[in-house]
């Protein structure tokens, strides 16, 4: 058995890489590569796999490939799996074949890893598969292993890098990954194959490396059938997967180049042509404009250069035009300003064409364009039509010399794909033929002696072309026979893909007559057409369009007398059908006599199988293999029967539904048992046969139809009745997708009436009461028969714990009912293990969480229980200590367990949702945002106040399972709490739904965005952005933005959060003193700036006595009433330190690559900024805002209704020793995308529209799993009573490339934990 995995050096599954983020970069480029290899392969079995992760997991297309790949058929397969035991026996059985019949060692791959999507091992398998049957194959043409490597066995690797080297010796290239991202190794390989498919790529600019390599990939896909298994930016990539390279390149070596390649030498500028009037010996004149072609299309890659020299040898001015087309073709134009001889010079790469240098005479002042006219249909603005020539003439009498020049240009601005042809038929005329390409405005440009003559440009409307031949008829009117007199004859005319024309119909009845048609346009391009003959004969249709006929017109219809007759038809194979399954019908002769036959003709032969009932009627089944029209005649004596041919539409195979697996079972389908007067009820179970139309149709002996009533129970399955109103035969037809069912028809024979004397009667029938009997009687009035009793009726296991279950003997009691207060009154009841747990078990934990001993690092004790899934355990001690406390050896306190949690740890689960491919690509749309936002405005207080534990709620388009391993798109509210499944004691659970909406549960918390002690500087004057703090305590945050003070106008100053001007990591107890005062100092920077920053110490005493820039005015901490929004905010008035006060509002720390980098102008500030309407913030709104930390950044909208909180109140226990945070509930916020990191609290995050900047909010703190926080502005203003303060001329800032005060630290990024370095931020 051949061991793949023993072949692979270490280089070839690096293990480190495989711990990477599920969306770095070169995973994404090996799940795409691997998954259209695979398509690769599965396209010629008519399969195609969207994602590799899911795809696979039921085993069908796995089964698929390997069939593919091993030429084998496997003979037994679950084809509807739809239990995982089904899903597991498909993967085992290609796992099994792959080991033992291919001898290909599988290591560490289960079935159960595929079924259960687990892309890295799904990836390990695909690349299993690379290895066997695309690169371990027998030695390739070309190949030349080094000496040794024979006997020693080169890996796959080794031996590809090999083989490469082999065709390009000329490049140093060594590996799969960096040597290939400037494109000039594929361009020398594809070369080396086809020597002359890219005979250039030495002289390719390796700074181009994207066109480079798309060029080489597109040639190698096109001409050598190599199909491009990863993309141009891909390979540029310089994080390109190594096992993806591996496998594109494989492809080469059986690579063979097809008929009619482009091959074309290296640069030859030998194969460059010249012409035109502007290089020929005579013609051109002074002044007038002379018009030439440079044609480079076999001569390689190359510049075309012009010199234009007068008879002094001076260099004239030449207009030199690539104009992108076939040929690659240049126009040149130059204007003579001399008379006599001129040389021409054409250059291609340097060097000299052929004929070059031209001598043109030019002669004398050239003649009057404005005497110059032209006539014909080439120049009218409509009549012409794409791929039909037109022409038009030039007349030139009076106008003097000159050459006449045409220059057609079509709607692309392709001046060289209509090429005029200029015939002189007279010493002053001239004709010009031209043969559109294209539909679309064309510009005719027409010269006399270098200028365009009156009118020119004529814009000449070009109409698509017309093909007649794309149109076709359809129906039973335009069949050869079964058409019969006074018969409505109907059929549909095509016209999709034909162009604009017009349609008529024209039909010649017996004796050359006339006969009407009515025509009737039903969409676009179908037509109906009626006709109603009246004579018996042959009749012609012609149908044309645009003048000419259509596929297979004129048709011969032989139209046969009218006739009744009693033999009826129907069923689904008379309308429809699918290929791969019986198109059934049934023909009832109703006693009629005479041969019955049957005939179908369409796109393909189909076999006929004809089934006698035995009672005059007979099913018949034929099987159509090609899609299209089928036309079904049903002859009786060789003759068609009225009506016939049925015209059926015959659909593709598809593995989208299966009709045989369709029951269809209940008494309404039985034989007999069906009454008449009485409704007959049966189900139809689709459960197990995909999806597709479900049609039921019911008809009685004389063939008049019944109605059926159908309800969809939502399940797969169809609840269905019918109320025979005659005492015959009915048949019901079952079709899904448009073929029969098995069974069906069903013939049922319906009884008369029936009518009974028994009557029931009684209160008991009505109701009753729990405990008492219920009395009802029945009257037989001398009916015989067995009545149906029901003794010992069973009680619901809730009735059997309730206090009327004892007056019951022997009534057994569920195992809940032991643990519950009713259960003390019943002597001998036992307990359940699981009581010592509940509240009635005391206040021993209770008891115990209050004497837990204290020990640093301990951060809460409470009492709690954990909850998984719908399972609840045991209770037990939790206990939160932080990151860093080691004491954690106490693992039982009071004879309770004793568990630890780490307090403000941060789970990747959060973080991977929020980057994730569901939640960026398919967003909350507004409807799904605003339904989730009233319900979480409905609930939060409730929420908030029955889950302690409870830190965010918000709403996220994704629900997560299994930590984040699996996402499915679905609408939900997210509880984010510190510990997920870990609920206090005496508290809920978190609810599944509310209000019918789905909820998930995710670890996170909030922080608000403290003090940061990164090194800051002193702003003479204030910028938005800037680090502030209050004076002589150490807090630090950002200015958010300036405003006025509506109260007292004269008051300007900023705001910024509240939390900015407190202390909030302080571990005094009384740290609520540390909130700001009116009248305190605020001062920038801020004290904390001070700390290890010497840079900022060295100038200290020169600005120390002017830190101090405003003064506390205003605060507000709590629910904004009108908005019902949470804000925490201060406004800071400035009035006395009028000297900081800036011109605008301009960006502290800007710089011009960070403006460039996130696409905002240069001259963005704040200074003119708006407040945006809040019905204006949507998914959609790019926000930035600029903060002391992280300078400048952007991001988008995730949630317009979070709610939170810093602190759980759930800690029932907490020592003064411990530490303290500030306490905050936010509602009705903004979750943003914006990085953010401590000490960007109170900077304003704002959008642009045009100019115009708009300011969305203020950004309070982050999550745990870096999401941001904004408070909107409108609230904010209004609870400080403020507005913005708008400057009147602010003078822009000089920017620099990095601006000298400082360069913000972190400012794309964010502070993330290194596991969330590789998770790409939303942009």
């Amino acid at each position: 058995m051949h061991d793949i995995e023993a072949d692979l050096d270490e280089e070839d599954m690096p293990a480190t890489e495989r711990e990477l983020a599920d969306d770095a970069q070169w995973k994404l480029i090996q799940k795409n590569t691997f998954t259209r290899w695979a398509n690769e392969h599965l396209k010629t079995v008519n399969k195609h796999m969207n994602d590799l992760e899911n795809d696979l997991s039921d085993g069908l297309r796995l089964v698929a490939l390997v069939e593919v790949l091993s030429g084998k058929k496997f003979k037994h397969i679950n084809k509807r799996p739809n239990f995982r035991t089904q899903k597991l026996e498909n993967v085992t059985m290609s796992l099994k074949f792959l080991e033992e019949d291919e001898g290909i060692k599988i290591v560490n791959i289960d079935s159960t890893d595929i079924v259960d999507k687990k892309l890295k091992l799904i990836l390990g398998l695909i690349w299993t598969l690379i290895l066997h049957y695309s690169i371990s194959m027998p030695v390739w043409e070309g190949e030349e292993p080094e000496p040794g490597e024979r006997e020693k066995g080169a890996t796959p690797k080794q031996r590809l890098l090999g083989w490469i080297q082999g065709k390009v010796p000329d490049l140093p290239i060594k590996n799969f990954t960096h040597d290939w991202n400037d494109g000039r190794a594929v361009g020398a390989l594809v070369d080396a194959i086809a020597p002359g498919l890219c005979p250039d790529w030495e002289d390719w600019d390796p700074k181009k490396s994207k066109p480079n390599a798309k060029e080489a990939m597109d040639a190698a896909e096109k001409w050598l059938d190599v199909p491009q298994l990863i993309k141009p930016e891909e390979m540029i990539n310089p994080k390109i997967d190594e096992l993806s390279m591996m496998t594109y390149l494989s492809q080469f070596p059986n690579a063979k180049l097809k008929p009619g390649a482009p091959l074309r030498p290296r640069t030859n500028a030998a194969r460059v042509r010249a012409y035109g009037p502007g290089i020929e010996p005579t013609g051109n004149h002074m002044g007038a404009a002379a018009r030439f072609t440079v044609e480079t299309f076999s001569a390689g890659r190359g510049e075309v250069t012009v010199i234009i020299l007068n008879p002094k040898g001076q260099q004239e001015t030449c207009e030199v035009i690539f104009n992108d087309d076939r040929n690659k073709t240049y126009s040149c134009t130059y204007t003579p300003q001399m008379e006599g001889d001129y040389r021409v010079i054409v250059k291609f790469s340097t060097k000299e064409i052929p004929k070059s240098p031209f001598n043109v005479k030019v002669e004398g002042a050239a003649g009057d364009a404005s005497k110059c006219s032209a006539a014909g249909p080439g120049l009218e603005k409509s009549g012409v039509m794409a791929l039909h020539k037109t022409y038009f003439e030039i007349f030139t009498e009076g106008a003097g010399r000159g050459n006449v020049e045409v220059i057609i240009m079509d709607p692309a601005g392709h001046r060289e794909r209509v090429k005029p042809v200029i015939t002189k038929k007279t010493e002053f005329t001239y004709y010009v033929e031209y043969t559109p390409k294209d539909a679309g405005i064309h510009s005719v440009q027409v010269y006399f002696a270098g200028h365009q003559i009156p009118n020119s440009p004529f814009s000449v409307g070009v109409s698509p072309p017309v093909e007649p031949k794309k149109c076709y008829a359809t129906g039973r009117g335009v069949q050869p026979k079964g058409v019969r007199v006074k018969d409505d004859a109907v059929f549909q005319v095509h016209t999709k893909g034909a162009g604009d024309g017009q349609l008529l119909v024209q039909i010649i009845g017996p004796g050359g007559v006339e006969e009407p048609c009515k025509i009737k346009k039903i969409d676009e391009y179908t037509y109906e057409c009626v006709q109603h003959p009246k004579t018996q004969g042959n009749y012609v249709i012609n149908i044309t369009f645009s003048g000419q006929h259509i596929t297979k017109s004129p048709f011969k219809v032989d139209v046969g007398p009218f006739k009744t007759t009693l033999i009826r038809a129907f069923g689904p194979g008379l309308e429809g059908g699918t290929c791969g399954y019986p198109a059934e019908f049934t023909v009832d002769t109703n006693g009629e006599t005479g041969a019955l036959g049957f005939s179908i003709e369409g796109p393909s032969q189909s076999k006929i199988d004809c089934n006698d009932n035995g009672d005059g009627s007979a099913d018949v089944s034929y099987w159509p293999t090609a899609p299209g029209e089928y036309a079904v005649h049903v002859l009786c004596n060789e003759e068609d029967i009225p009506d016939s041919p049925y015209m059926a539409q015959i659909q593709p195979q598809t593995d989208a539904y299966n009709p045989k697996l369709v029951s269809a079972y209940g008494p309404g389908l039985k034989k007999d048992g069906v009454t008449c007067g009485s409704w007959a009820e049966f189900t139809v179970d689709t459960r197990k046969a995909g999806r597709a139309p479900l049609n039921i149709t019911a008809i009685d002996k004389e063939f008049n139809p019944v109605e059926v009533i159908m309800k969809d129970n939502k399940d797969g399955t169809y609840s269905c009745q019918y109320l025979p109103k005659n005492h015959t035969k009915h048949v019901i037809t079952i079709a899904f997708g448009g073929c029969n069912i098995p069974k069906s028809p069903f013939r049922v024979d319906v009884g008369p009436y029936k009518t009974t004397l028994i009557r029931a009667y009684g209160p008991g029938l009505e109701g009753g009461t729990c405990g008492y009997p219920a009395e009802f009687t029945v009257d037989t009035n001398g009916e015989t028969g067995a009545l149906d009793a029901i003794p010992g009726m069973s009680r619901s296991p809730e009735f059997r714990n309730t206090p009327s279950a004892d007056a019951i003997p022997g009534m057994s009691r569920s195992p809940e009912f032991r643990n519950t207060p009713s259960a003390d009154a019943i002597p001998g009841m036992s307990r359940s293990p699981e009581f010592r747990n509940t509240p009635s078990a005391g206040d021993e934990i209770v008891e115990a969480c209050s004497t837990f001993p204290w020990t640093e690092g301990l951060c809460g004790v409470f009492p709690a229980y954990e909850n998984i899934g719908n399972k609840r355990g045991n209770a037990f001690i939790a206990v939160e200590i932080d990151a860093f406390a080691h004491n954690r050896e106490l693992c039982k306190h009071n004879g309770f367990e004793v568990r630890y949690f780490e307090y403000n740890h941060p789970s990747l689960e959060a973080a991977i949702v929020n980057v994730s491919k569901e939640a960026i690509e398919m967003p909350l749309n507004p409807g799904e945002m605003k339904t989730l936002s009233d319900v979480i405005n409905g609930h939060v207080d409730r929420l908030f106040t029955t889950h302690s534990k409870l830190t965010i709620i918000s709403a996220s388009p994704v629900h997560s399972y299994r930590q984040g391993k699996i996402l499915h798109r679905e609408p939900c509210i997210v509880f984010y709490c510190r510990n997920k499944g870990i609920v206090p004691f005496g508290e809920p659970p978190f609810p599944k739904k509310i209000d019918d909406i789905p909820t998930d549960v995710r670890e996170g918390f909030y922080i608000p965005c403290g003090p940061s002690q990164a090194p800051e500087v002193y702003n003479d004057i204030l910028r938005v952005g800037c680090s502030i703090g209050r004076d002589q305590v150490p807090c630090s945050g950002s200015l958010g933005g300036f405003v006025r003070d509506r109260l007292n106008p004269r008051n300007v100053g900023f705001i910024t959060s509240y939390h900015v001007l407190i202390h909030i990591n302080s571990i005094d107890p009384d740290h609520l003193s540390h909130e700001p005062q009116e009248n305190q100092f605020v001062v920038q920077p801020s004290d904390m700036d001070l700390e290890d920053n010497k840079e900022l110490n060295r100038d200290r005493e020169s600005w120390q006595k002017n830190r101090q820039c405003g003064k506390v005015l205003r605060t507000f901490n709590g629910v904004h009433e009108r908005t019902g929004v949470g804000v925490e905010a201060a406004f800071i008035s400035c009035s006395d330190f009028t000297e900081r006060m800036p011109q605008g509002a301009y960006f502290a720390g800007a710089t011009e690559r960070m403006f460039n980098r996130l696409g905002l102008d240069h001259g963005t500030t704040l200074s003119h900024a708006k407040i945006i309407d809040p019905a204006h913030v949507n998914l959609h709104t790019v926000m930035y805002k600029c903060g002391r930390s992280t300078g400048l950044t952007k991001g988008k909208l995730q949630s317009d209704t979070a709610c939170l909180r810093s602190i759980s109140g759930y800690r029932a226990i907490l020592s003064n020793e411990c530490s303290a945070e500030w306490d905050v509930t936010l509602k009705r916020q903004y979750e943003v995308s914006v990085p953010s990191d401590a000490g960007d609290s109170g900077s304003l995050v704002f959008t642009t529209r045009g100019n115009q900047t708009y300011i969305i909010g203020m950004l309070e703190g982050k999550t745990s799993y870096h999401s941001t926080i904004v408070t909107p502005i409108n609230a904010v203003l209004d609870a400080l009573n403020v507005d913005i303060l708008n400057f009147s001329t602010p003078t822009l800032p000089t920017l620099h490339p990095n601006d000298p005060q400082r360069i913000p630290q972190g400012a794309y990024s964010g502070d993330l934990p290194a596991e969330f370095h590789n998770l790409s931020l939303v942009d």
